[in-house]
């Protein structure tokens, strides 16, 4: 979220959880629940009804609904990864409006630009981190991630990112 209100002139955020929702807000008022909210219905009424020119899905499960927000001739970016959702779209769409759908991983050229605009400071790496711990207490990182270490089930979380120092 943080690159992204560098590069976007405005940044809308689609998030269920709260404790991701608040973090996202420290860099737009924009941040959605849609759960609460019609989120196409919004992003049209914050965009006069163009789309987004941009559209990330960091789910993998979300190509479907990134499609319906997308403005003509934008891009949908999908970065998150889900092997085993599957999408029903429809490809005269695309077609039609122009839509470039891209597909991007995160080693693939991007470890130097975010390196950069990290050196330049650009980002501001405080608002990432949540709690920084020793090596000894990465099972700690694990449960305030929502993750049981012991059993793999999901918990409840009090951080997004954990920096774990050897």
């Amino acid at each position: 979220t943080n690159v992204l209100s560098h590069l976007a002139s405005l940044l809308i955020v689609s998030e269920v959880d709260g404790l991701r929702a608040g973090k996202a807000r420290r860099f737009t008022p924009h941040v959605l629940d849609p759960n609460e909210t019609d989120v196409g219905k919004e992003v049209r009424s914050l965009t006069d009804g163009r789309g987004a020119n941009v559209v990330v899905d960091a789910t993998g499960m979300l190509m479907g609904d990134a499609l319906d927000l997308v403005a003509k001739g934008g891009k949908v970016v999908l970065f998150g990864m889900n092997s085993a959702h599957t999408a029903a779209i429809r490809p005269y769409d695309i077609t039609r409006n122009e839509i470039q759908v891209i597909g991007t991983y995160i080693a693939n050229r991007t470890v130097v630009p975010a390196m950069t605009m990290l050196h330049q400071g650009r980002i501001d790496v405080e608002h990432y981190v949540d709690t920084v711990l020793p090596l000894d207490d990465i099972y700690d990182g694990f449960r305030r991630l929502g993750l049981d270490p012991e059993t793999g089930e999901r918990t409840p979380m009090d951080a997004v990112k954990v920096l774990v120092k050897p």
